[in-house]
């Protein structure tokens, strides 16, 4: 793995875009005062999925949820010819939704997942 050129231009450049956890709202927006759950397939996502939402869901509160183990136990099991998403992808889903319900009180929740897209019916009645 290549470290970036400039490690501290990279990480405030990170850090502008994806904020840290706080509890007022955003400062402006169309959305301002509303809370957004991402629900992501892998931690590297969060960047997109911050930059896309503050993109299209302007001034909404933009709380990540995903790690890398759901990225890496998918394609596992389907390098394994096991069923994709496994039912513990699925399982973790559902936590994560609640997580984000409880925890972060938002009011909406997005998958941004492509492959993770098929845990929506679980999360919706988990939720």
């Amino acid at each position: 793995m290549t470290l970036p050129a400039n490690p501290m231009l990279w990480f405030a450049e990170t850090l502008r875009l994806t904020g840290v956890a706080h509890t007022d709202p955003e400062p402006a927006g169309e959305f301002r005062g509303k809370r957004l759950g991402l629900l992501n397939g892998s931690s590297w996502v969060v960047p997109w999925a911050s930059y896309f939402g503050r993109l299209f869901v302007p001034g909404a509160h933009l709380i990540n949820v995903g790690n890398e183990a759901v990225q890496i136990n998918f394609m596992e099991a389907h390098q394994c010819g096991l069923p994709t998403p496994p039912q513990s992808n699925i399982d973790t889903f559902v936590r994560y939704a609640r997580d984000l319900v409880e925890l972060g009180h938002v009011d909406a929740i997005l998958i941004t997942c492509s492959t993770m897209n098929r845990s929506f019916p679980a999360v919706m009645d988990a939720i």
